[in-house]
Parts: C-alpha cells; sequence; structure tokens
C-alpha cells in the first residue's frame, strides 16, 4: 500500500524504479513493445486470460509516473533509444480482413458487430434513416467514404452529405465510447497474427502501427478487445479514416495512400525520423496499391474477399502471401528472414 507515503516520495520512488529499467534495459538483448531496445518484460493477464506483449509493464509505469521529475526524461529516452547505427523499420498493418475477420460462427451475433451498428447509429442520428454499409461494396475504403458511399446510393446530394459528414463521424465514435464492450463481438483473430506482432514487437529498431480506414477510436478499440494493442510501438502511431478523406468513393486508393503517408509522418515526428524502409500490410488490392503509391513496400495476404491473384493484378510485385501463419515466411516477405 502506498498510504504511508507522500505524493512526492511515491514520485521519487516510481521514478526509481523507471531509472533502473532503462539502466537495465542497457544489457537486457531483447526489445519492449516501445520497438525501442531495452527491458524485456512478460506478464500474464489474469483479467484477460491472455500473455501480454514485452514492456507493457513499463509503459504503465511510465504512464502513472509522467508528472515525475525523473519520468520526462525516460521517456525521452526510451524513445529515442533505438540502435541508429541499425536500419529503422516501419511496419504497418491494415485491420479487418488482415488482423481480424467477421466471426460469422457467434450464433445470434452480428459480424463485427460494434463497428456495422457504429454506422447504422450514424445513418440514423445524422439523416434519420435505417441504412446498412452492407448495401454498397466497401471492401478497401474508409469509414467516412463508407458513410458517403451510402448516402449517395440512396440519393442524398453530395454537398449535404459531405457537410454532415464529421456529425455522422462523430456518432459513431459516440456509440463506440458508450458501446465498447461489443468491440469483440462478431470478430475473431486471424492465425499467426498476434506470434507475429509479439516477434516484431521484439525485434530491435521497429515501430508497429495501424494504416486502416478505420476512425481512430474504433481501431484501438478493437485492437483492445481482441487482446493484442499492447503489441503495437508507443507512442501509437498510425494513420487513420479520421485523418484524411477526399470525399470521392471512387478514389479510395488514393485515400488509403494519403493514409500511409500520414502514418510515415507521426513516426517520424514520434521517434525521431531515421526510417529507412517502410512496409504495409493488407488484403484489399487497394492497400497493396497505396503502399506502392506511398513508397512503402507492398504485402497482400489472402484472408479477406479478395485473391492472391486479385492482389498480384493491383502490384505484381508485391509479396502475396495465404495467411500470417508461417512467420518465416511473413518475415522473408518483409526483407527481415534474419530477425
Amino acid at each position: 500500500s502506498n498510504c504511508g507515503m507522500s505524493r512526492g516520495s511515491r514520485a521519487v520512488s516510481s521514478s526509481v524504479v523507471l531509472s533502473l529499467v532503462v539502466v537495465a534495459g542497457l544489457f537486457v538483448p531483447s526489445v519492449d513493445c516501445f520497438g525501442l531496445q531495452g527491458l524485456a518484460v512478460g506478464s500474464a493477464d489474469s483479467q484477460r486470460g491472455r500473455t501480454r506483449c514485452p514492456g507493457a509493464a513499463v509503459t504503465g509505469l511510465l504512464r502513472k509516473d509522467r508528472n515525475s521529475r525523473l519520468a520526462l526524461p525516460i521517456l525521452k529516452a526510451l524513445r529515442g533509444g533505438m540502435d541508429q547505427t541499425m536500419e529503422r523499420t516501419l511496419i504497418t498493418f491494415d485491420i479487418d480482413g488482415t488482423i481480424c475477420v467477421q466471426d460469422e460462427s457467434q450464433i445470434n451475433v452480428t459480424p463485427n458487430a460494434m463497428h456495422t451498428r457504429a454506422f447504422s447509429f450514424a445513418f440514423k442520428e445524422v439523416f434519420g434513416i435505417e441504412a446498412s454499409i452492407n448495401e454498397v461494396p466497401h471492401q478497401g475504403s474508409t469509414d467516412p467514404l463508407i458513410l458517403v458511399k451510402v448516402l449517395l446510393a440512396r440519393g442524398y446530394g453530395k454537398e449535404e452529405v459531405v457537410e454532415r459528414l464529421d456529425a455522422m463521424k462523430e456518432a459513431m465514435v459516440r456509440y463506440v465510447t458508450e458501446n465498447g464492450g461489443e468491440a469483440s463481438d462478431g470478430l475473431k483473430l486471424l492465425p499467426g497474427v498476434k506470434e507475429l506482432l509479439l516477434r516484431l514487437s521484439q525485434t530491435p529498431n521497429v515501430v508497429i502501427g495501424l494504416v486502416t480506414g478505420n476512425l481512430q477510436p474504433i481501431a484501438w478499440t478493437k485492437m483492445e478487445a481482441l487482446g493484442i494493442v499492447d503489441c503495437f510501438s508507443v507512442p501509437r502511431i498510425g494513420g487513420f479514416g479520421s485523418d484524411y478523406c477526399s470525399f470521392d468513393p471512387d478514389r479510395a486508393a488514393e485515400d488509403r495512400t494519403e493514409l500511409i503517408r500520414i502514418a510515415a509522418k507521426k513516426a517520424d515526428e514520434s521517434y525521431g525520423g531515421g526510417f529507412k524502409r517502410r512496409i504495409h500490410i493488407g488484403d484489399a488490392p487497394n492497400d497493396v496499391r497505396a503502399a506502392a503509391g506511398a513508397g512503402a513496400i507492398p504485402v497482400g495476404v489472402c484472408t479477406g474477399v479478395f485473391s492472391k491473384e486479385e492482389l498480384t493484378a493491383a502490384v505484381p510485385e508485391a509479396a502475396v502471401l495465404k495467411d500470417l501463419s508461417n512467420l518465416d515466411e511473413v518475415l522473408q516477405a518483409f526483407g527481415m528472414s534474419g530477425a
């Protein structure tokens, strides 16, 4: 118990622990979930029955102690602690169809329930209509473009839709905030994903993020519900549907290209630049097109609704995998076979 300690004493004590963590990190040849060289911390999360990624405990200490006089320099040291002599790599993942898919085996549960209902809630809240994203093809698009596409198909004018788009996005986020407990309903993690993320989180000079059409709060809520949020690098980075929208549903690939650029910019700002290689993994032709268009290495996976032939036709030079379950094969596609 901390009941007998003053606030200042607690701050100094936890800062001392953090200092020891950083010093210890110099001698432990493994990597935490910051994507930085440091202390490996693995623990069983008894509340969720899952193994936490290395470094989660360090992250928690930093969050609790961020206002102490020692926490800030320690956090800066962790962020800047990558080995400058090694090539830095940014790896970003799409979510739906790449990390997870709809779980139709859950009886009486809507596939991808929370996200699907958030769309319907937004249509009802802002336009007063009962509508579903399943009214239009939407794989490989972004949340804002899907909202636009459904309403244009319903006959609404584009000017009105664009004017009320922010209100719909806010409604979606509000629904997720109030119903986050539904996040894993109708979803399942794809084979090999967690093992791959664990390996990457322990690889020096690798930063792991997301590039997805999901609005940012929805994206991280899903990662939390699936039990893998701690595997992503801290500070959290990515490109999200909430970051950019062209308002043109026919140019979804261009929107996703911009999201990959945005993720790269965020990574540079958060980690001090120096990324020599960027890789993006997705299940849709628009994912591999976007990666190639933004200067990242495109890697396709046939875990969504698109075939190997469709992914290869989109970007012939892209590596296309059946799924992410063969770790050696995936690392080879990343150009990291020795990792």
